[in-house]
């Protein structure tokens, strides 16, 4: 069986720092990467042509993550995706049933909103004793310009 790393993200946006640290780490282990895109949608008997819009979203979904599924097939690395829909902690939580074991999950969203106290994240470790990391790329002390180098952190709960 071989190791798997998860790059999970809550929108159309993948960070680049994380699907490269992805690649590097996926390359190290000899892992393969999964893309996992949850995307929230609450369906309601309010929600006016809601299959539609969750086809739109999937559509959407799939063409944005189409050039760094690309990028990561390209490095060498094998490459699973899936996007779900619906509430991201329960559609992670149901993902993570059904697919196994992890060795590490990335964060590849926007870096900002996770560390928040109101993210749906928030003390996601205690149920899925998992850390979720999130790199970031290392900036040059004296010169301003980036090093290039990786560094990560995990994501810190706010009590």
């Amino acid at each position: 069986m071989s190791l798997k790393i998860m790059i999970l993200s809550d929108s159309f946006h993948l960070r680049t720092e994380a699907i490269r640290y992805s690649i590097a780490l996926a390359k190290r282990l000899d892992a393969v990467l999964v893309l996992l895109i949850l995307l929230p949608f609450e369906l309601t008997k309010k929600t006016p042509g809601s299959v539609n819009t969750v086809l739109k979203l999937q559509t959407r979904a799939a063409d944005a993550i189409r050039q760094p599924i690309s990028d990561m097939e390209r490095s060498g690395v094998p490459v699973e995706s899936t996007i779900r829909i619906g509430n991201p902690r329960s559609e992670l939580l149901k993902f993570l049933a059904e697919s196994g074991k992890f060795h590490s999950i990335v964060w590849g969203g926007g870096s900002d909103s996770i560390n928040e106290k109101s993210h749906w994240t928030s003390n996601l470790e205690a149920d899925v004793k998992y850390s979720v990391l999130v790199p970031f790329i290392k900036p040059e002390q004296e010169s301003g310009r980036r090093s290039g180098r990786f560094s990560q952190q995990r994501r810190v709960r706010k009590e």
